[in-house]
C-alpha cells in the first residue's frame, strides 16, 4: 500500500513539474531604458514550447500601466498587432521558440511604463499558464552612454523595509521611482552590504536606477515593494 502511494505521488511530482516546464519565456521580466522620449522602445522575450505537441496559445495584456499619452503594442509569432488590441491566439509547434515582445511608444513623454503579459494554453490554462512583466523606463536626464553592469543584483525583491546591492561597481548613485515615473527616494551609495530604507514606500512597483559619478547607467531594476 505505502509502496502504491509513494508511486502516486512521485508520479504526481513528475506530472506537475512536466506541465510547469512545458511553457518558458527568457528572460523573465525584462526591463529597457533610454532618454529619447520621441523613439519607440522595443523589450523582446523568447517563448518556447517545451512539449512534442503543438500548442494553441492565447496573449492577454494585463495591467497596461502607461504613461498618459503612451501607446503599446504587443508583437508575436504572427505580426505586431495595434495598440489597442488585448489579447489574441496563435499556435506555437513542438520545441518551437518564437520571439514576444511589447514595443513602447512614449510620444515625447518621459514616463515609467510597466505591462503584465499573460500566456496560457487555450486548452490547458490550469496547467500551462505564466506571466511576464515588461517594464521601460525613459527620462531625458539619462545618459545616452552607458556602463551597463549586469553582475550588480539588488535584494531582498519583493522587498518590506530595505533594498541591499550585491556589489557597488562602478554606481554611486540610486533613484528610485514610483510607477508614473515620479522620483520618490535618492540615496549616495555607501559601502556593499548597507541596506537602503523602503520602508515607508506605499505597497506597489518600483523602478531602481543606478548611476556612476558622471550620471551614466550603471543599471536599472524592477523591485516590488509590499
Amino acid at each position: 500500500m505505502k509502496h502504491n502511494l509513494l508511486l502516486a505521488l512521485l508520479f504526481l511530482a513528475v506530472t506537475f513539474s512536466s506541465n510547469a516546464q512545458a511553457l518558458t519565456v527568457s528572460p523573465i521580466n525584462p526591463s529597457d531604458s533610454s532618454a529619447d522620449n520621441t523613439v519607440e522602445l522595443k523589450v523582446v522575450s523568447t517563448v518556447t514550447n517545451n512539449t512534442d505537441s503543438t500548442m494553441t496559445l492565447r496573449w492577454v495584456r494585463l495591467n497596461n500601466n502607461l504613461p498618459m499619452s503612451w501607446e503599446s503594442a504587443v508583437c508575436d509569432i504572427n505580426t505586431c498587432w495595434a495598440p489597442w488590441i488585448d489579447s489574441k491566439t496563435f499556435t506555437l509547434g513542438s520545441q518551437q521558440s518564437s520571439d514576444f515582445s511589447i514595443t513602447f511608444y512614449p510620444n515625447s513623454v518621459d514616463g515609467t511604463a510597466i505591462i503584465d503579459l499573460q500566456l496560457y494554453s487555450v486548452y490547458d490554462s490550469a496547467n500551462v499558464n505564466l506571466t511576464n512583466t515588461y517594464t521601460v523606463m525613459i527620462d531625458a536626464a539619462l545618459s545616452t552612454y552607458s556602463v551597463w553592469n549586469d553582475d550588480i543584483k539588488v535584494f531582498p525583491n519583493p522587498a518590506t523595509e530595505y533594498i541591499q546591492l550585491t556589489d557597488n561597481g562602478t554606481a554611486t548613485n540610486m533613484v528610485i521611482y514610483n510607477i508614473v515615473g515620479r522620483q520618490v527616494k535618492t540615496y549616495k551609495l555607501q559601502n556593499t552590504g548597507t541596506r537602503y530604507n523602503v520602508k515607508n514606500l506605499p505597497s506597489g512597483m518600483y523602478i531602481v536606477r543606478l548611476t556612476d559619478k558622471n550620471n551614466r547607467v550603471v543599471n536599472t531594476f524592477r523591485v516590488n515593494k509590499r
